[in-house]
């Protein structure tokens, strides 16, 4: 009897230190994470002081302080949470870790050392201004009025070394002009229902599902005055 309770509360000691295991790591992954669900500033220092990568591209924002003053906070976190899903797939594509590690800037870092890198820098650094380019991001403005922007401008650096967050603001590449709103043909066949065409051609065969979501909404209000750079 002895020995089956020995047996009995050490299996149950096991468990609990499995259990206790599985916490700390949810807690540190939690104090890790952006609320963009990125890993952040943290992790990016450690993945930094640690060499995980050897290949980053730094991503900022353009003119996003003008673009959250104007529309509002809450289409500012929607830009940043759009930016972050970009991204991500990004990361998930180069076979690496996407970081949030700042109110608007980004990093991905892939090609662990001794692996063979999923594409060139460059390569990658051109995929990452088409990803952003092709975003679409819906939001409200503080007004109540809906707005649909083509694109999510960045300036963006890649290198051998994840100093290139240091170098990004002044060497760094500016992708297409800021905040630009949806407008004509594009917002017509972006608002058009599914399946609706705008002429006597036949529409095209649709794609399995699995594809990103679109948003839909209304026309865009005239275009404001934007910054320039």
């Amino acid at each position: 009897q002895r020995t089956a309770d020995k047996r009995a509360s050490t299996e149950e000691l096991e468990e609990l230190v499995d259990l206790l295991g599985e916490r700390a790591e949810a807690a540190i992954r939690r104090s890790e994470t952006h609320f963009t669900g990125l890993w952040n500033k943290e992790s990016f220092a450690r993945a930094r002081r640690e060499g995980m990568f050897e290949r980053w591209i730094a991503i900022d924002l353009k003119s996003f302080k003008w673009f959250n003053d104007t529309y509002g906070q809450d289409a500012g976190d929607a830009a940043i949470q759009v930016a972050a899903d970009r991204v991500k797939d990004l990361s998930i594509m180069l076979g690496g870790s996407g970081f949030a590690i700042g109110g608007d800037e980004f990093v991905v870092g892939f090609k662990r050392p001794g692996e063979l890198a999923m594409m060139p820098l460059d390569q990658a650094v051109k995929i990452v201004e088409e990803n952003f380019s092709e975003a679409i991001l819906e939001i409200k403005s503080q007004d109540g009025k809906r707005h649909i922007f083509k694109g999510i401008p960045i300036k963006m650096l890649g290198g051998n070394d994840a100093n290139v967050i240091n170098d990004l603001k002044t060497k760094g590449r500016a992708s297409q002009e800021p905040w630009t709103e949806m407008e004509g043909p594009d917002l017509d066949a972006f608002l058009a229902p599914e399946g609706v065409g705008g002429g006597d051609e036949e529409p095209e065969a649709q794609e399995a599902p699995g594809g990103e979501r679109e948003p839909r909404g209304e026309p865009a209000e005239p275009e404001r005055e934007r910054p320039e750079g």
